[in-house]
């Protein structure tokens, strides 16, 4: 009895270029990741929307993947696909952020669970998760220097 097997190709595809101003800085800060997703209108979404920058070694944005689109007040994420986009992108490190739609950027007792999973996961494959950027309407918090992570 023979068995088959599929021969793949994973492949990259660039959807799109977008530009973003250069920072004084050599590492992105958590104001310019708010300045950037604030330009792509990710705070403005009615659902709970997922996202990761993949940073290269010199700690600029290399590539912007929208993981997961949830409902009103949440959306499900797994480690393994926040790193696949990131092993894809050669990423040194990544920065997740997230929108609340009802505007209040305070995590959630999910978001700080999340948040330590995903830095474990990025401890196992090298990939450090550099912050964890919730957007409200106005305000953000970010979890790294809000001493969560």
């Amino acid at each position: 009895m023979n068995k088959t097997f599929e021969i793949q190709k994973v492949v990259v595809v660039k959807e799109k270029t977008v530009e973003y101003e250069a920072f004084e800085e050599p590492i992105i800060s958590s104001s310019n990741v708010v300045d950037i997703s604030r330009g792509l209108d990710i705070h403005r979404s009615a659902e709970e929307l997922f996202c990761i920058y993949s940073i290269n070694a010199k700690g600029q944005i290399i590539a912007f993947h929208e993981v997961s689109h949830g409902d009103l007040c949440s959306t499900t994420t797994h480690p393994r696909e926040i790193f696949k986009r990131a092993l894809l992108n050669n990423a040194g490190s990544i920065v997740l952020i997230h929108n609340h739609p009802s505007g209040d950027p305070v995590p959630s007792e999910m978001d700080i669970e999340t948040t330590q999973r995903l830095v474990q996961a990025g401890e196992i494959l090298g990939i450090p998760v550099l912050d964890h950027i919730i957007l409200g309407d106005e305000n953000y918090v970010s979890m790294r220097a809000s001493g969560m992570m």
